[in-house]
C-alpha cells in the first residue's frame, strides 16, 4: 500500500491540472469514457488526431473549439450529454491529453441556481488567481510536489507556498464569509476561490459540511476545488484517526458517473483514499454503482490519469497491492482483463 500511495501523492497535483498553457500544442493521447463504445463515430467530431499540432490552445479560442466539438457529439442520435477536456500534459513527451466523454442519458436538471450577490475581498481573489498561474509554472519546472500533512496543500515551490500560507490567515479570519460565498454566491469565480481557501481553516471538521455541499455545485471548477480539498482531508483523517473525521463515499460515486472529466478525475482520488482500508461494503458498492467508469479510467493510456481507476479495480477484484503493482508494471491490459474475470465470476 505504501508504494501505491507514494506514487499517487506525487501524481495528484500534476494530473489534476487542466490549465491552458500555450497557444499551440501537439496532441499526444486521445481517450474516451462514458456509455457508448462507438469510438469511430466520436472521432469524426474531432478536428485532430494523435500527434497533430493544434492552434486553439488559448483561453480565448479554447472555449469556442470545445463548444463546436461538443455540439457535433450531441448531434449524434443516441448522445444526450458530451464533454471534452484538454489536459496538459502526458508524462513521457509533454504532449496534450484529450478526454472525450459521452452519455446516452439526459443531464439531471435539478441543480439549484445560486442567487446571492456576495463576494470575497478583492485581495483574496487576486491571491487565488496568482496561485493558479504559479501552479502552472511549478508543473513546468517539475516542482509541483506538495505537503498535505496539515490537511491542506502546501507546495514545495516557494512562490506558490507563500501564497498558500496566506490562505491560512484568510480562512481563519473570514470563515463565516467563506461559508456564505461557497453556499450561495451567484458568482462562480467567487465560489471557486472560497472552495479552495476554506480548506485552510484549522479545524477540518468545521468545514466538512461546506465542502461536501460544494461537491454538487453547478460549476465544474467549484466542484473540482472542493473535491480536491476533500481528497487531502481524507488522507489527513486517515493519518489522524483520533480526529474522527468521517467523509461519505456516496457523493464521489455519483461524480464518477458524471460526464465531466474533472468530476471523475478528482472524485477518483477521494475514492481511492477511502478504499485504502479495503472496506468490503464500499468495494461492493463501487462494483455495483461505478464499475463502468472505473474500468474506463483504468484503461486510459496516461499512466497518471489511469492509476486511480486501475488501483480501485484491483481492490474490487481483491488483488493484493503487490499483484496490482506487478500488473501495472507488466501488461496492464492483460491485468485489467484478469481483474474483470475475477470480479465477474
Amino acid at each position: 500500500m505504501a508504494t501505491i500511495n507514494s506514487r499517487l501523492t506525487i501524481l495528484l497535483l500534476i494530473v489534476s491540472t487542466n490549465t491552458i498553457l500555450a497557444q499551440q500544442g501537439r496532441i499526444g493521447i486521445i481517450d474516451f469514457y462514458g456509455t457508448t463504445n462507438n469510438v469511430t463515430e466520436l472521432r469524426k467530431c474531432l478536428p485532430f488526431t494523435e500527434n497533430d499540432s493544434v492552434q486553439f490552445m488559448t483561453e480565448f479560442a479554447h472555449p469556442k473549439a470545445k463548444k463546436a466539438i461538443v455540439e457535433c457529439l450531441l448531434n449524434q442520435s443516441t448522445i444526450k450529454q458530451a464533454d471534452i477536456s484538454f489536459v496538459c500534459c502526458d508524462e513521457k513527451e509533454g504532449k496534450w491529453i484529450v478526454f472525450v466523454g459521452v452519455d446516452t442519458k439526459s443531464k439531471d436538471a435539478s441543480v439549484k441556481t445560486k442567487t446571492n450577490d456576495i463576494k470575497l475581498p478583492a485581495e483574496m481573489k487576486i491571491t487565488y488567481d496568482s496561485l493558479m498561474k504559479l501552479i502552472v509554472i511549478a508543473i513546468q519546472k517539475g516542482e509541483s510536489t506538495e505537503n498535505d500533512s496539515s490537511g491542506h496543500s502546501i507546495m514545495t515551490y516557494l512562490p506558490a507556498q507563500q501564497l498558500q500560507k496566506k490562505f491560512i490567515t484568510y480562512a481563519n479570519e473570514n470563515l463565516s464569509l467563506l461559508k456564505e460565498v461557497l453556499k450561495s454566491s451567484k458568482h462562480a469565480d467567487q465560489r471557486q476561490v472560497a472552495a479552495t481557501v476554506i480548506a485552510y481553516y484549522h479545524d477540518k471538521t468545521e468545514i466538512l459540511e461546506d465542502l461536501l455541499g460544494a461537491v454538487t455545485d453547478p460549476d465544474a471548477h467549484v466542484r473540482n476545488n472542493a473535491v480536491r480539498a476533500l481528497g487531502i482531508i481524507v488522507n489527513y483523517s486517515q493519518s489522524n484517526p483520533d480526529l474522527k473525521i468521517q467523509i461519505p463515499a456516496d457523493p464521489f460515486i455519483d461524480m464518477m458517473n458524471s460526464i465531466s472529466w474533472t468530476d471523475r478525475n478528482k472524485s477518483s482520488f477521494v475514492l481511492l483514499s477511502l478504499t485504502n482500508n479495503r472496506d468490503k461494503g464500499l468495494l461492493s458498492q463501487l462494483k455495483k454503482e461505478a464499475l463502468k467508469p472505473i474500468v474506463d479510467m483504468a484503461k486510459w493510456k496516461s499512466a497518471g490519469h489511469s492509476m486511480p481507476g486501475y488501483v480501485m479495480l484491483g481492490r474490487i477484484a481483491d488483488w493484493s497491492d503487490k499483484e496490482i503493482m506487478d500488473g501495472l508494471n507488466g501488461d496492464k491490459k492483460e491485468a485489467i482483463n484478469k481483474m474483470l474475470i475475477k470480479i465477474n465470476n
